[in-house]
């Protein structure tokens, strides 16, 4: 644990971002997929650097816990989260993912005027079976239109999702530091590993939920 922390300190004492990916690179990657380059867009590069420095804060109290029975509980917290800053990460490169998607920020503007005209055509078209076909067409349009709006909702829901983890790492390292060494602690220890795992629940079901949107609209 104390060479993971003296590692982060060097990653946020290094200025070059090319160095700030290598060295966090190297870092994680014996626990997890992570790679700061992938992120684009600097909010969730941000975003993504704080949630790292909590992870820090928490990794370095638990590295300077005495060593007692409690000391396997903290270290289990650590694990949790590392596990965490993990789904924070999935979830900001699948938001990045959205952001820098030209088709798709085409087609949220193209479909809507696409329907339009289709419904615009329907009203004019004499032939029953034009007519049918520019219903079925239309009702494809509108399909993939409510796909691309679910995929926007989807990305505005994690962005509120990812300051609420922020703001929750930050909860998490505060009430660590309130936490003793003595064995009565564990069910606050118990207490704040069940909170950081319905954190880390609900950003996997966020990014499950947006990357089936987002295969389906490709």
């Amino acid at each position: 644990m104390w060479f993971i922390a003296q590692v982060v300190l060097l990653y946020f004492a290094t200025t070059n971002e090319k160095s700030h990916a290598k060295v966090i690179e190297e870092m994680l990657r014996p626990k997890v997929r992570f790679n700061p380059e992938a992120i684009q867009d600097k909010t969730l590069q941000a975003k993504v650097d704080e949630a790292l420095r909590y992870w820090e804060l928490i990794e370095s109290t638990v590295s300077r816990s005495p060593e007692t029975s409690m000391r396997d509980r903290f270290e289990r917290t650590t694990r949790e989260v590392t596990h965490w800053l993990q789904a924070v990460y999935d979830l900001a490169t699948r938001v990045d993912k959205f952001q820098i998607n030209q088709v798709i920020k085409q087609d949220l503007q193209r479909v809507p005027a696409d329907i339009r005209n289709l419904e615009k055509k329907l009203t004019q078209e004499g032939s029953p079976e034009v007519q049918r076909q520019l219903e079925r067409t239309i009702a494809d349009k509108q399909r993939h239109l409510q796909t691309l709006q679910n995929l926007e909702d989807n990305m505005e829901r994690a962005g509120y999702q990812l300051d609420s983890t922020i703001s929750a790492l930050g909860t998490i390292y505060s009430q660590l530091l309130l936490v003793g060494s003595k064995d009565e602690e564990g069910n606050r220890v118990n207490r704040l590993q069940e909170e950081i795992s319905e954190q880390v629940q609900r950003l996997e079901d966020l990014s499950e939920a947006m990357e089936e949107v987002y295969q389906s609209s490709s």
